[in-house]
Formats: structure tokens, sequence, C-alpha cells
């Protein structure tokens, strides 16, 4: 992430924030110095230092925070399951191993690796470097301030943990490109050596809040501590490829891919070292047997992941060999979890009692296997914290917000009594996603926390109502951003934003032209010519077709969105 904001200055307006577990909205000053809120005074305050005043339809919320992001693919465009798979597909397993897969995304995700290192213009930049700044300006273009940090990204090879006397080489999709940062980190003094086994290797992301880094989020810990994510804890043996779906999965038996270093880490904690501080881990997804479509259940295969997790953990408890307070510390975070059966109590208890937190990607779910679990309605009373992700742009949301709205309008369809729907998703991912991953000064707008908000237009005035805020929050679109801060930088949004407070800051190109574009932050020192270099860029791609990079100039992606609504979320 960016340095921290260094100079003072005041924003005040109608915000939003939350307060013994419910959200309320106010017109106040908020002071900001360095990264942090150093006060919330009244709204009729005087203050000396720079001040931006808003419009009475303008809103602040907290930063938004995506624990669910593959976000080295989001410059690919949105994918559609193919007219040859005839059924929506039954688990993960098959669909990365279809011809259609290989065509839309692992052929073009391998060109790029193959040209990741190749300069595009003559200061250094590589066509890695700008894919990897593209996605996090289309993850701010939504209000995302915390983004899931995949390891894979931050590694010169592959990964390789040493556990006890034996090599384990942490889970990737098969033959999945390794990138790594390069230019924004040196130009930035972001990059961190790991060590020369490749062990860990922490590069912060340029313009966001990684999970990778817990420092980052406000989380004291050694210098060497990491939030981990892994994409494969178990798999399958034997799955061949393009299997059409609609099959019994129940024989198929997970096998361990990352077990060993999950015991590892918990074994770490067991005996007093701080170095893992949470493990998010993709589990169980496929179909879950809510919707059931064509008429089937949960997936077979799915439904047996998670409790091979819990037996595995139960037995080392049971054994002495890592302690039941350590599952809690890690901070155990499941991706997915379309298998969990929600009506057995024992999992419920077993996930309640050490903190093991669900983060939900609805929009992927239902893209890939026209199902998703019933989360938000059977965990309200379990103690289980869930939070929302975004997952990857083939097919998932642009970013967290869309997926918010998703959420929102899936929610409203299925309980349309449920006056709570519209707070509560909105804490997935600002309070909710904070306690997930452990961070005390994320997630919400008050005194000590760090400056990370994000400020929309509403088409009515706010006037210190919770209610009409909510409603600007689920109906604007991302081009009604006006400011996203983090660390009180500003760091995306309308250009005036920045040239009052005196910012960096370069226009996006846009190519359409019922939008404006936005300005985006872009120190001198990094020596980029945004629209001349993304004219390059894309000349490099050859011919792979590049996303836009918010959802409002996306034609294709707010077509299958909109037919995703009618379909689950009774729009007509």
């Amino acid at each position: 992430m960016l340095s921290p904001n260094s100079d003072a200055y005041a924003i005040r307006g109608n915000y939003v924030y939350f307060s013994e577990g419910k959200a309320f909205c106010k017109k106040a000053t908020i002071v900001v110095i360095n990264d942090t809120i150093y006060d919330i005074l009244p709204y009729e305050h005087k203050t000396e230092m720079p001040k931006i005043d808003l419009p009475e339809n303008e809103v602040i919320f907290p930063g938004l925070a995506d624990l669910h992001s593959h976000h080295e693919y989001n410059m690919l465009p949105i994918w559609e399951r193919p007219k040859s798979v005839l059924h929506p597909w039954d688990n993960r397993f098959e669909w990365r191993k279809c011809d259609a897969y290989d065509k839309a995304i692992k052929q073009p995700m391998n060109a790029l690796s193959e040209n990741w290192n190749k300069t595009i213009n003559d200061r250094g930049l590589t066509a890695g470097d700008l894919l990897l700044y593209f996605a996090e300006i289309q993850a701010v273009a939504g209000g995302t301030t915390i983004l899931q940090e995949p390891a894979k990204i931050n590694v010169p090879d592959r990964e390789v943990l040493t556990v006890e006397d034996t090599i384990y080489e942490d889970a990737i999709y098969e033959d999945e490109p390794i990138f790594r940062y390069n230019y924004f980190a040196e130009k930035t003094d972001l990059y961190v050596s790991g060590e020369e086994n490749g062990t860990f290797i922490k590069t912060p992301h340029m313009l966001l809040r990684g999970t990778q880094s817990p420092k980052e989020l406000g989380i004291t810990s050694s210098e060497d501590a990491v939030i981990n994510s892994v994409v494969d804890l178990f798999a399958p043996d034997g799955v061949y490829r393009n299997i059409q779906p609609h099959i019994d999965t129940s024989g198929w038996e997970p096998v361990p891919k990352g077990e060993d270093a999950l015991i590892y880490y918990l074994r770490s904690i067991t005996h007093g070292e701080k170095k893992y501080l949470g493990y998010i881990v993709h589990l169980a997804e496929g179909r879950a047997g809510v919707l059931k479509p064509d008429g089937l259940g949960c997936d077979g295969y799915s439904a047996k992941e998670l409790p091979r997790l819990i037996k595995v953990l139960n037995s080392h408890i049971a054994a002495g060999d890592i302690s039941e307070g350590s599952v809690k510390a890690l901070h155990i975070n499941l991706i997915h979890a379309c298998g969990a059966d929600l009506n057995d109590k024992a999992t419920i208890k077993f996930l309640s009692d050490h903190g093991i937190g669900i983060i939900w990607s609805p929009v992927s779910n239902l893209l890939l296997y026209e199902d998703t679990p019933d989360f938000y309605d059977r965990l309200k009373e379990s103690g289980i914290t869930l939070a929302l992700g975004s997952d990857w742009s083939p097919s998932g949301s642009k970013h967290v917000w869309d997926e918010c709205k998703f959420a929102y309008k899936y929610l409203k369809h299925r309980y349309p009594h449920d006056t709570n729907i519209a707070v509560n998703i909105l804490k997935m991912v600002t309070v909710n996603a904070a306690k997930l991953i452990g961070s005390k000064k994320t997630g919400n707008i008050k005194k000590g926390n760090f400056a990370d908000f994000f400020i929309i237009k509403g088409s009515k005035n706010i006037d210190g109502n919770i209610n009409t805020a909510l409603d600007a929050f689920y109906s604007s679109q991302d081009d009604s951003v006006q400011m996203v801060a983090i660390g009180g930088n500003i760091i995306y949004g309308e250009f005036p934003y920045f040239q009052r407070l005196n910012r960096n800051f370069a226009l996006i190109p846009t190519n359409t032209r019922s939008l404006k574009s936005k300005a985006v932050y872009l120190p001198p020192d990094w020596k980029v010519d945004l629209e001349k270099d993304l004219h390059s860029l894309d000349l490099s791609l050859n011919g792979i077709s590049r996303s836009k990079f918010r959802s409002s100039e996306d034609e294709d992606y707010k077509r299958i969105i909109n037919n995703l609504e009618r379909k689950f979320a009774g729009k007509r």
C-alpha cells in the first residue's frame, strides 16, 4: 500500500458508521491526520485545515473489504458456461478441466505469463505491472480498500514451505502462471525480499491494503507474520477432462493438498509463535442443494471437504498435537463452503466455537452452479461470521460493491419481509470482514481507525438518514463514486478532489461517451503515462480481450449480471 497521507484535512458531510452492531448515519466533520481518523467533530465545527464540504446528496461509507479475489485474473472479461456444457457444473474441479475454461481463461493467462515481464515503455514498466495496477483500479472503483492478496503473486517461482522434514508445495491451479510485482513495488519501496528458499515474499498492493500483510491492516505482529491464502486444501484424485455435469460425484474422495501446511501453522501457534495470523482457504465449492438446479441436491464431493477438515483438526486436537486455542487464533476463513451441512448442529458448533468464518460469493456460485448456500438465513443465530467476496472477473462481480448489490436483490427476493438485509450485507464487507482477519483499525468510520472510506453520490439528499444512505449504496452505480481514500490518501475519484488537496493523479481513459473519466492516484516518480501505456499494453496482449475498469461501462458484464438477476432475484 502507498505511504500514508502526510497532510491533515477535514471532510464534512453525511457519513455511515456502526455502533453496537447497528448502522447509523449523521452529519459531521471528520478530521484526517496521517493515515488515521484523528477526530469526528460536530458538523458546524470550524477548522483552519484544508476542508472538503460534501453536497447533501453525497455520503461517506467505510471502505469495503473483499476477502475473496483472484485479482490477477481481473483484466479478463466475464465468462459464461458454453452451450456445449448442457448443465450447471457440479463442483469447481469440473470446469477447471474443461476445454472452454482453457480457451477463455487458462490459455490467455499462460500467454500473459510469457509476456509478463515484457516492457511496454522506455522507463521499464512491464505488461504484468500495469495489469496488476489495472486490477487494483478496478477494485477501488467500487470502494474496495482491502483486497485479499493471494500469496502466489508474491513469489518468484513456486512457493515452498518446509514442514518438519518434508517439503510441501502449496496447491495452485494446474499450470497456473506465477506473477510478481516489479516496477511499482521498486518505485514505492514496497518490495520486501523473502528468504532465499522462497518461503514468503511479501509485496503489498500499490493502492490498497492487502491481506498478506497484517501490518497494513493495523495488526501488531512480527515483521514476517502473514495471513495466508490457499486455493486448494483438498482436491479429488483422478478427475478426468470435459466431464458433462449432472453426475453423482459422491464416490470422489478428498485428497490432501494443503493439510500438512495447515497443521504446521497450528503447531507453530500452539508453541507460541506469532508468524501465522490468518488462513483464508477455498473449500467445498460446488452445488449447494438449496435451489436444486435440475432437481439435484448438494454436490456429493463438495459435501465431503468440510467434514474432512473438521475430522483432521479434531484428531490433532485430541492427540495434543495442536491446541483448541490455536485453531481460533489462526483466524481460519472458508471461501465458498457450499457443501457445508447447515442442518448439522455439530458442524455449526465446531465452526462457531473455533471462530471459523465463511466468505460467500453468490454471483460466482450462481453463474457456475446455479445454486448458492443459504448462509444468510441459516447462520443468523449461529455465532459464525459471514463476509462477502467478489471472486474474480471471469465468473464473479467486477468488485465487491457489485457483489453487495446483487446479494441485496437476491436476498430481498428470498426474504421479502426481512428489514435488516441492507445493513447486514454492508456489515459483511466492513465490520464482519475486519473481524474475520483480526483487524481492529478497519471496517468502520470511527476515531482512531484508519482513514479508509469512499464517497458516493445518491439521487436524494441524505440529511443524516440511514435509510436514504443505504438506498444510495444499493441503487447507485460505480460511476457515482466521488472519492476513495485509503490511509488518508485520495486514491480514486473525481479529479477536483485531487486538486483541492494537491494530490497527484492521472485520468483513466474511457471510451464510453456517457461516462466521465475518473482519476487515480499516480505519483510522478512512477513515470507512467496511463493513457499511452494502457494503449501499449493492449497492443502487447496479442488480441486478448481486456475488460473495462467499471461495471457501469462494461456492457457484456451488465448483460450477464442482469440475466442472473432475472433468473435468481425475481427481476422482470
